[in-house]
C-alpha cells in the first residue's frame, strides 16, 4: 500500500442472505457475506481537500493479488482475478458463479449473452454453465494483451504485435502483424480496429486499421495510450502522460484532451460521458470535455480497470476488489455534499476447480 494518510469509516452490519440459484456445476451460491472491516478513502492532500468521496455502494474483496478487469450487461457483473478466477454477480454485488480459466484474467467480452474470457495466457475461452471452454489459443501461447468484440466478430491482440481476427467459434478469419509491441488498448466497431501500439521512439502511437482486411487507415505519434473507449465518433484515449484525449475516429485528429493528476489506468464510456480511473480517483467529463466531477476513490480499489452500465461504474482493483460506484445524479450530488454512503464491503467465496 502506498504511503498516504488513510481515514477509516466505519460499516453499518448487514444480516447475511444467501440465495439459491439453480443446481449447475463450478457454481457458487448468491450471498451476501458482509465483512465487518471498514472502508478507507485515500485522503485527499492538503490542497485538494474540496475532492469529495466517491459514492461506493458496495466493494467485494477477493482473496487474488488483484482484479484485472471488469464487464457487465443488463443481468450481470463480471470481474476477473490474477489468479484466474471469474466471478459472476448481480448489480447488488450478489454471487451467482465462479469459474477457473486457465491464466490470468487479462479482459473480456459479452455480446447476445455469450461472455468471452481473454487470458493473458494466450487463451480465448467462453464460459458456459459447464465451466469455461478454450475456443483459441495465440500461437506458441504468446500473451494476450487486448481482446475486443463487435458483431460476432472477436479481435484479439498478442504478443509481439500481431492482430488476429475470429468468429465465435474460434476459426480465424484474418491476422496481421502490425508494427511496435501490442499494448492494453484495442477496440473495434464496424469501421476499424483501434490499437495502441507499444514503441518509445514513436510515443505508444494509436494507429486504426481496416476492420475487413487489418490495412492501416491511420496513425497518431506521440500519444502514450495504455487505455481506451469508444463513444459515438470519438475514440477515448487515457495516457501514461495523465491525459484523457478524444481522438476522431475517421482520422485521428485530436479533438480535446483533458489532464489528469496522474497517468490514466482506464477509461469508460456511458450515456454522454467520459469516465477515467487513475491511481486513486474518478473523474468525469461530458462528451465535449466539459468537466463533470472528481472524486476519490477507496483505499483498495486503485483501479485497473473500470466499465460502465446504467448508474454503475464498476472499479476493478490492484489491491484485489472490486468496487460498485453509484452515478444516479441524486448520489453524485450528495456525494459532491459530502454525504457519500458508507459502502457494504462483501467476501468473495472460494474459487472452484
Amino acid at each position: 500500500m502506498r504511503d498516504r494518510a488513510l481515514r477509516s469509516l466505519p460499516v453499518p452490519a448487514i444480516v447475511g442472505v444467501q440465495e439459491k440459484t439453480p443446481d449447475r456445476p463450478n457454481t457458487a451460491k448468491e450471498s451476501k457475506e458482509i465483512d465487518k472491516d471498514t472502508v478507507e478513502y485515500w485522503e485527499p492532500s492538503v490542497a485538494n481537500k474540496s475532492i469529495p468521496k466517491a459514492p461506493v455502494r458496495w466493494l467485494i474483496k477477493t482473496k487474488s493479488d488483484g482484479v484485472n478487469c471488469a464487464l457487465a450487461d443488463d443481468a450481470n457483473v463480471w470481474c476477473g482475478t490474477g489468479n484466474g478466477t471469474v466471478y459472476q454477480l448481480s448489480h447488488d454485488g450478489a454471487f451467482r458463479d465462479v469459474q477457473r480459466v486457465s491464466s490470468a484474467v487479462r479482459t473480456f467480452a459479452v455480446e447476445r449473452g455469450r461472455v468471452f474470457v481473454g487470458c493473458i495466457g494466450g487463451t480465448v475461452e467462453q464460459l458456459t454453465l459447464n465451466g469455461p471452454s478454450i475456443i483459441w489459443k495465440t500461437p506458441g501461447g504468446n500473451e494476450l494483451r487486448g481482446l475486443a468484440l463487435f458483431q460476432q466478430t472477436l479481435v484479439v491482440h498478442s504478443v509481439p504485435n500481431r492482430i488476429t481476427v475470429l468468429n465465435q467459434s474460434g476459426r480465424v478469419l484474418w491476422e496481421r502483424e502490425v508494427r511496435g509491441y501490442a499494448s492494453l488498448m484495442v477496440q473495434c466497431d464496424e469501421d476499424a480496429i483501434y490499437v495502441a501500439d507499444f514503441d518509445e521512439t514513436n510515443g505508444t502511437p494509436v494507429t486504426a486499421h481496416s476492420s475487413k482486411t487489418g490495412d492501416p487507415l491511420w496513425s497518431v505519434p506521440g500519444v502514450w495510450a495504455q487505455a481506451g473507449t469508444l463513444m459515438g465518433a470519438f475514440l477515448v484515449v487515457g495516457t501514461v502522460a495523465g491525459e484523457v484525449v478524444a481522438l476522431n475516429k475517421s482520422n485521428g485528429a485530436r479533438v480535446w484532451a483533458r489532464k489528469t493528476a496522474q497517468q490514466v489506468i482506464s477509461c469508460a464510456t456511458g450515456g454522454n460521458a467520459v469516465f477515467a480511473g487513475d491511481l486513486d480517483r474518478l473523474y468525469a467529463w461530458g462528451e465535449h470535455g466539459e468537466e463533470l466531477w472528481q472524486m476519490v476513490l477507496p483505499a483498495s480499489a486503485e483501479p485497473t480497470h473500470i466499465c460502465r452500465h446504467g448508474d454503475h461504474l464498476y472499479v476493478a482493483s490492484a489491491t484485489g476488489s472490486l468496487a460498485c460506484v453509484n452515478l444516479n445524479p441524486v448520489a453524485i450530488e450528495d456525494a459532491r455534499n459530502g454525504r457519500a454512503p458508507r459502502a457494504r464491503v462483501i467476501k468473495a467465496p472460494a474459487s472452484t476447480g
